[in-house]
């Protein structure tokens, strides 16, 4: 009688050899498909990709750790336990967002001031509507100026790939690639008082 787990090897092995099959004569005639394919992942709902190869694409709609544009060599999209195919997705049209500004303005000093709204200032994200909005925005701007100054002084030249976005999460992160001896050492200079942002 042939045993349960030597039964559970042959068949992973069978699929395995199949798979390695699939993928080769995917890889020898990349005509078979129709490209672009959109697909969404099995493991992440909503999280779609648009394959232009096998194993090529970028992401459309993003969750998890990856970011709408992405584009890694991912899991090929054969794989029937990972994706999932789907009609391209229809992409609202996005109105982008514009600060409304007012009249208080913070300075180049740190100071509010109350003056007509000026479009330079508004579009540049200096502009509030109230005085206690733009006395907040103050102190937060001070920190994250203080923190720009401090990557320059500790980088050669202009920092590359360092960049300052909002994940999909809605959580505002340094880019990944700032995470070095800069970081760290800024973490614990913090720490220690001997920074305050």
């Amino acid at each position: 009688m042939v045993n349960k787990k030597e039964e559970l090897a042959e068949l992973k092995s069978q699929l395995a050899n199949i798979q390695a099959r699939v993928d080769k004569l995917e890889k020898e005639d990349n005509s078979v498909f129709n490209y672009p394919m959109w697909f969404e992942s099995l493991h992440f709902p909503g999280f779609v990709v648009k394959f232009t190869g096998l194993q090529e694409g970028i992401v459309v709609k993003a969750v998890a750790a990856y970011d709408v544009g992405d584009s890694i060599v991912w899991t090929p999209h054969t794989r029937t336990l990972a994706w999932s195919q789907i009609e391209e997705p229809i992409t609202p049209e996005i109105e982008q967002w514009e600060p409304l500004g007012g009249e208080y303005y913070v300075d180049s000093e740190g100071w509010v001031r109350e003056d007509r709204s000026d479009y330079d200032y508004r579009m540049f994200g200096v502009e509030y509507p109230t005085k206690p909005e733009a006395e907040w925005a103050t102190k937060q701007m001070r920190s994250f100026n203080r923190l720009l100054c401090y990557i320059t002084e500790h980088t050669d030249g202009v920092p590359k790939d360092i960049e300052f976005y909002v994940d999909s999460y809605g959580v505002f992160r340094v880019s990944h690639k700032l995470i070095n001896p800069i970081a760290s050492s800024l973490s614990n200079k913090i720490k220690s008082g001997e920074v305050v942002l």
